[in-house]
């Protein structure tokens, strides 16, 4: 397994956005985490995405398409699929792990990351290069979206590379 050896401070995350890990405004920047911005360019699905994908197009494929959209509103119980606006660059020595916001929950709706290729929800494995996504559902009503309004926040974590086995 990935023996995790800590969590980045704010500092450390600022220094990684520098040497292009990945993109980010001083707004987004948490204590000891990112939080993630999104594209309003969906595309609505009949049901969630399983990972692995290989890749987003796979995701949509397999979450059968209901179109393509520019959401004003996040319909309750329909599924979307939002580009993350950050790309992730990450070395062989740290992942991310994504939660929603506690917004998200309180607004009854469940949002996930996706990574192409990767076999887990929210999560960014080492060496990974590239876009993720988000899947959106509304549980409860349905819900105005903005872009500057986070919901997801990513850690980045540190890991023992001294082990061969998170490769």
């Amino acid at each position: 397994g990935i023996t995790v050896m800590g969590v980045y401070p704010i500092q450390t995350l600022k220094e990684m956005s520098d040497h292009d890990f990945f993109g980010a405004e001083d707004w987004q920047y948490q204590p000891c985490s990112l939080d993630l911005t999104f594209d309003l360019s969906a595309m609505r699905v009949a049901r969630f995405a399983m990972p692995p994908c290989t890749s987003v197009e796979d995701a949509w494929k397999m979450s059968q398409p209901v179109g393509e959209y520019e959401p004003d509103e996040i319909e309750r119980g329909c599924v979307y699929l939002l580009p993350i606006r950050q790309r992730f660059k990450l070395p062989s020595d740290v992942m991310c792990r994504a939660n929603p916001k506690s917004t998200t929950g309180r607004l009854g709706m469940l949002a996930q990351l996706i990574v192409p290729g990767h076999d887990r929800y929210d999560e960014i494995p080492p060496h990974y290069d590239g876009q993720v996504y988000m899947q959106v559902i509304s549980m409860c009503n349905n819900i105005i979206l903005s872009e500057t309004e986070p919901l997801i926040q990513v850690r980045f974590m540190e890991l023992d590379t001294r082990s061969e086995e998170h490769t």
